[in-house]
This record gives C-alpha cells, sequence and structure tokens, in this order.
C-alpha cells in the first residue's frame, strides 16, 4: 500500500509540476477508489477490528493508514481547501496551523520495492480470480457473505500458496484457505472441459489460465465466531475462533 502510495506521490507532483489539476484529481480519485477502498481498507478492516489492540498486523495497518492520509491531505489540499482544512483538524500528532502551511511530501525511496510489488500484483491477480469464484457462489445462493466461504487453490509458478495461505485468507476475506494438490488440481480442470467455471455437488470450480490457477470453493464448515464472523470447527469454544479466544483472553487477564 505504501508502495502505491508513493507511485500516487510521483503521479500528483508531476501533474500540479504543469498546473494539470484535472489530471491530479484523476489519478487521486483512482487511488482512492481502486486501492484504498476496494481494497486496503475492505481488506485490512479485519485487523482493525478483530486483532489485539497492540498486534504488529493491527499497529502497521494503522500506521499505514496515517501515512496515506498524511500523504493524501497534502495534495487534496489545493483542489478542496476548506474540507482539507477540516480534516486536518481532526489527524493525530502534532499539526502547524493549517494544513495549507503544508508542502507535499517529497519522494520517499524506502517505500518502493520492484520486487514486493511484483509478487503484489501475483497475489491480487489471484483475488481477482477469488473475487469472481465468490460471487458465482452468492448468485447462486450457496453463501451470502465471504467469510461463509472455504477457498482451495492450485496456482502455477510465481506464488507459493502454501507459504501465503493466511495472506490469501484475509485478501479472499474467507474462513478457509486450502490447497489443491496436484491430482485435485487435474481432475477440476478435466472436470471444467474447457469452461471457466462450473459447479457440481456443491462445490464451484474456476479455472484460469492466465494466470495458471484452478480453485475449488465451497460453504465453510463449522459455527460462526461471535467476534469476527469467521467460520471455525477446531472444538476449542462454541463461540470464538482461537484467534479471538487469544484477544479476549488477553484483554481480561
Amino acid at each position: 500500500m505504501l508502495a502505491r502510495t508513493e507511485k500516487l506521490k510521483d503521479e500528483v507532483w508531476r501533474a500540479y509540476d504543469v498546473f494539470d489539476f484535472q489530471g491530479a484529481y484523476h489519478a487521486i480519485l483512482n487511488f482512492i477508489v481502486v486501492d484504498l477502498s476496494s481494497l486496503y481498507i475492505d481488506v485490512a478492516r479485519d485487523r482493525l477490528y478483530c486483532d489485539g489492540a497492540k498486534s504488529r498486523e493491527r499497529r502497521s495497518a494503522q500506521t499505514t493508514l496515517f501515512n496515506v492520509l498524511d500523504t493524501l491531505i497534502r495534495m487534496l489540499a489545493p483542489l478542496i481547501p476548506f474540507t482539507a482544512e477540516e480534516v486536518y483538524a481532526y489527524i493525530p500528532g502534532a499539526r502547524v496551523e493549517s494544513v495549507h502551511l503544508l508542502t507535499m511530501h517529497p519522494a520517499n525511496p524506502a517505500w518502493r520495492d520492484a520486487e514486493l510489488e511484483s509478487r503484489w500484483e501475483r497475489l491480487l491477480q489471484i483475488r481477482d480470480e477469488a473475487l469472481k469464484l465468490l460471487e458465482a457462489m452468492r448468485k447462486a445462493g450457496t453463501i451470502g457473505a465471504s467469510l461463509e466461504a472455504a477457498i482451495s487453490i492450485a496456482a502455477g509458478e510465481g506464488i507459493d500458496v502454501a507459504a501465503n495461505r493466511e495472506l490469501l485468507k484475509e485478501l479472499f476475506i474467507v474462513s478457509h484457505v486450502g490447497i489443491l494438490n496436484e491430482a485435485e488440481a487435474a481432475e477440476v480442470r478435466r472436470e471444467a472441459a474447457g469452461r471457466e467455471e462450473f459447479a457440481v455437488n456443491g462445490n464451484f470450480a474456476r479455472v484460469s489460465a492466465n494466470p495458471a490457477i484452478t480453485m475449488l470453493g465451497r460453504r465453510a464448515p463449522g459455527v460462526k465466531c461471535a467476534r469476527c464472523w469467521t467460520y471455525f470447527d477446531d472444538g476449542g469454544d462454541p463461540e470464538l475462533d482461537a484467534r479471538c479466544r487469544t484477544v479476549v483472553r488477553a484483554l481480561s487477564a
């Protein structure tokens, strides 16, 4: 997210440098709608609401959102001066008298990482395919919210699904992410018979050639966690999943 914010800074700097206010506006709007709203906030919301208050994951999300907001408010000040001033008054930490006394942040090379960005492009391609599968399940009435689903994946070269299972679970906003072995993936592709997606026996499948991904979706087993709404079946508690049990116990300790 910070890498994408750095890319936005570059685009907006270049637009303002030639007084292209419309270009700056469109770059900011696209960033807010696509990168921030439909991706980062949608995914990070669970960390902010449900992870421990001092957990690394929640603090990282808070730090990222602060940096994004601090960057955006400086960019928006020339376009919406009064609203920017109002927002600036609520930003925590040390402040100057007015947002209009600030300058835009200079480039921060530490936020750019070509290898990281390439890895995330691949992860987001997998997320796009998962969202299409979840939408098919939703239309069929198998699930309502995405947390009611469990997805198993086999991906081609370029991403280690096993090493990224928890991250993919967050990105998809589902209750479980599993791994299809080579034989299972081959069986799904055989049943697909050239179709991109199909349903059989309550399972929903999606096969993508580019990128090479095979997915199988089903309704998540178990019971719904009363705190985070994730479905779980570990038998450890009738109301809270493992993460929420840890957080709640820490609060009451």
